[in-house]
Order: C-alpha cells, then structure tokens, then sequence
C-alpha cells in the first residue's frame, strides 16, 4: 500500500494512499470527517473536496479555522472546536455526520486514542486514519495518559502506539492494512472490506508497522522529564557519553556547484555502555542539515537523515560517511552533522561534540564531480 502514496494536499503522501482504499472497496456517500484539519492548505481530505465529497472540518484553532473556510467550498462545514472524549458524539451529531461516514481522518497530537475510542461507539466509518507514535514499536502497548486540555508539549510523548490503535480499533470492526512510509499515519478499513484490498497481512502490527522517519525539526523532538512513563531509549546521561567529532571533507576542497553530492566523513566517539544502531529498540542515524552563512537568524534547513552504515559499539570510536545535495542557490553555507535518536532524543547542538560542521561554498560555474554516495533517508 506505501507503493500508492501520493501527496497532492497531505503531508505524507495520505493522498494516493485513501484513494487506493476506496478504488478498493468502494465508495458509499463520499463523506468525510477530519478532526484536526489545520488551516486548509493541507490535510487529508481535501483532495476529495476537488472530487465531489463532503463532509466536516474540525480544528481547535479558530484562526485556522477560519483560513481554511477558503478551501472548504460550500460542501464542508468547518468547525472551530477543541475536540474532548465528552464533546466528539455531540459535535458530530451537530455537523450532520452520517452514522457511517466512509472516511474519518483523526490528527490531534495527545488525546488521539481516547477521542476515537468515544467516536467509534457512536459512529461507525469505513475507513480510519488515525496518527499513531511510531516511537513505541510492536508488542509495546501505550497510551498518553488523558487529560480535557491536552496539547502537543513538542516532545514525544504524544498519542498512542500503533499496538493500542489497533486493538482500539479491532473492537470497533476494523482491520488495520497500512502505514505511511514516513511512520506517521496508520490505516484501518471494516473488517469485512480489508480482503478486497491488496494489503498484505491484515491486522498485522508487526508487518504494517513503520518506525518515525518524519522531521519534525532539525533536532528533532526533545526530551522532558519522565512523568512516571516508560521511556524506551538512551537516557540524557548516557546520551551526553556520545559525540560527533573531527569532521572532514570526502573530495575536492573546492566549491560545488548547486545540488552537487557533498560527501563528508565524522567520527563518532561512542564512551556510553550502549552500541549505536540503525536498528530497534532505539535506532540511531546521522543526521544532516544546512545553514546560510551570514545570516544570524536563518536556521537549519534541509535535514535528512541516514543509516549508519555499520554499529558503533559501546566505549569505541568509529568513522563514518554520508552525504546530501549542496544548496540549490549560490552562497557560503554551514553543513551541520549530528547523531539523531529516533522520535526521542538528538545530540545536544550546545554542548561541546552535540555537532561537527564544516563550512562549504556553492557557485554556478562549479564542475560536477563523480561520486559513489551513500544514500540518506
């Protein structure tokens, strides 16, 4: 099903993914919910406004709210409305959701797995997408803990594992049959539609599960301190036993022409009891990001991330390699390259090793050089 991904007004290609679905199994009365729909300008269901759906749009920010009535058209009702356990029945009656909606989209960044376990009681959609936190993996069954105001706290500990999401919804009559590649969305169908699609093992949490490969900043999500959850990864003392050292160019010293594969090697100097892998439970990769140079308040852009290419075991230090593209646009620029612990934790940029940067020019006129790279995420 990842095979269908295609992005026209979603964030990780859910586009391609729910038209698949429904190429599938059918379409009832084209309607749809989102909860969480943001500003408009990019959801899951907009797409199907362009193709004769209708259907709600809820989002607790009302300034987002209003922006989005520019691309609701006159077949979406838009609702500004902080979406609760005790509240979600009542507004959706109030919209004139149909009992059995075909798809219902669900992104609110906390009390996701509560709000759809009071919707699924009353409400019975076809389809489910719903966020699931990509940082627990199969087998670990977790729930952020409710509270009426919950918000995303940037951190995290958000919403719920995809093991929960799914017993949640197999109570309900839903089969899960995807995930997105980027580990952000999970897709659920009725139970009895899930054998008409071409998704592979149905219900499946270990087959359909994705690990976090979405940015959500140049460092990442931080850390907090626990309030009494499980925290399934390094923790700071170890992490602050790692750094990311003695950086060097891999070619030419010359300047790049825009887009040129930069290579560059690092060395990771490892003095935590833990061995760094690209791997479960908690998978490490380089990770790569650009800042103009000479511009105090640009910040870092275009991060990409990659495996590493071996481990680098406990109280040892390795050297490793990665590469991506020069910035498209001449100038003098900071390559940055740090280590990144998936969904958890990053290196910290402020302390001495958090970081290692190289300074790296891009003109027009540079000659393209052959390269062998190796590929980042």
């Amino acid at each position: 099903m990842v095979a269908r991904e295609r992005r026209i007004y979603s964030q990780n290609g859910e586009d391609g993914i729910i038209e698949a679905l429904f190429s599938q199994i059918g379409i009832t009365d084209r309607s749809f919910v989102e909860i969480g729909a943001d500003d408009g300008r990019e959801n899951c269901t907009r797409q199907l406004v362009g193709s004769g759906w209708s259907g709600v749009w809820i989002e607790a920010d009302p300034r987002k709210a209003e922006a989005s009535k520019a691309f609701a058209g006159s077949k979406v009702r838009v609702l500004a409305a902080a979406v609760r356990r005790d509240n979600v029945v009542r507004l959706l009656h109030a919209a004139g959701v149909p009992p059995a909606p075909d798809l219902l989209v669900l992104d609110i960044d906390g009390n996701d797995w509560w709000v759809l376990d009071a919707l699924l009681h009353e409400f019975h959609p076809r389809v489910v997408v719903v966020e699931y936190n990509a940082t627990f993996q199969p087998g670990q069954w977790w729930v952020q803990r409710y509270r009426a105001d919950r918000t995303w706290d940037g951190t995290f500990r958000h919403g719920a594992s995809l093991d929960a999401l799914t017993d949640l919804t197999r109570s309900s009559g839903l089969m899960l049959v995807a995930c997105d590649s980027h580990g952000v969305n999970a897709f659920f169908v009725e139970s009895g539609a899930a054998s008409t699609t071409d998704a592979a093992a149905p219900g499946d949490v270990g087959y359909h599960y994705v690990g976090p490969w979405f940015s959500s900043s140049v460092w990442g999500h931080p850390r907090v301190p626990s309030d009494g959850q499980a925290m399934f990864a390094m923790d700071r003392e170890e992490l602050d036993r790692v750094s990311i050292i003695q950086p060097r160019r891999v070619g030419s010293n010359g300047p790049f022409a825009p887009e040129e594969p930069v290579t560059v090697q690092v060395c990771v100097d490892n003095l935590s009891s833990a061995t760094l892998r690209s791997a479960d439970p908690a998978p490490v990769h380089l990770g790569l990001s650009w800042r103009e140079l000479g511009d105090p308040d640009d910040e870092w852009r275009e991060p990409r991330r990659g495996l590493l290419q071996v481990p680098v075991p406990a109280r040892r230090r390795r050297r490793l390699s990665a590469w991506l593209p020069a910035p498209s646009l001449p100038g003098r620029y900071r390559l940055s390259v740090t280590l990144v612990q998936e969904n958890v934790g990053w290196l910290d940029p402020e302390r001495p090793g958090g970081q290692a940067t190289i300074d790296v020019e891009v003109i027009t006129s540079a000659p393209t050089r052959p390269t062998d790279p190796t590929p980042l995420a």
